[in-house]
């Protein structure tokens, strides 16, 4: 299993930033990779939620489907892919004076001996695009998109 940890400070209320987050309808908007997203289940998100990604990863079109694993408003928001790129990610928000630290926490498992071989290129792919994607959220967040609190 290859394991990463990235943050970043985003200059919003801690409510504001998770509710974005969890919006599964947003996820296109902050997660380039993501083309469309939809809920199976649960929506609002809750523990068990299931949902679908459709995604573009490393030249491929795949959907993707994901279940929520962890759920604490304003505080955690947890899930993990099913499939042959399966991984969980657990994002952690934290109220700052600076605003809202969010912290992802990912772990990604491959599946056959091969594609382990290639994990430590997945990892460095992954945790630059996370970074990226963080780095959008921070960006859509801060100037002032209009997040609907449930």
């Amino acid at each position: 299993m290859a394991t990463t940890e990235i943050s970043i400070t985003v200059e919003r209320p801690i409510e504001e930033v998770f509710a974005y987050v969890v919006a599964i309808e947003n996820l296109h908007e902050w997660t380039p990779v993501i083309l469309d997203s939809w809920p199976l289940s649960g929506n609002p998100p809750e523990v068990g939620s299931t949902y679908m990604v459709k995604a573009e990863f490393m030249g491929k079109t795949m959907e993707i489907p994901s279940e929520v694993t962890g759920y604490e408003p304003n505080r955690l928001y947890a899930y993990k892919s099913h499939g042959s790129l399966a991984y969980e990610d657990a994002i952690t928000f934290q109220e700052t004076e600076a605003g809202t630290l969010v912290t992802e926490h990912i772990n990604m498992k491959s599946k056959g001996r091969f594609s382990r071989l290639l994990d430590p290129l997945k990892l460095i792919i992954s945790k630059r695009s996370h970074q990226n994607n963080q780095q959008l959220l921070k960006t859509i967040l801060e100037a002032g998109k209009v997040v609907v609190l449930a």
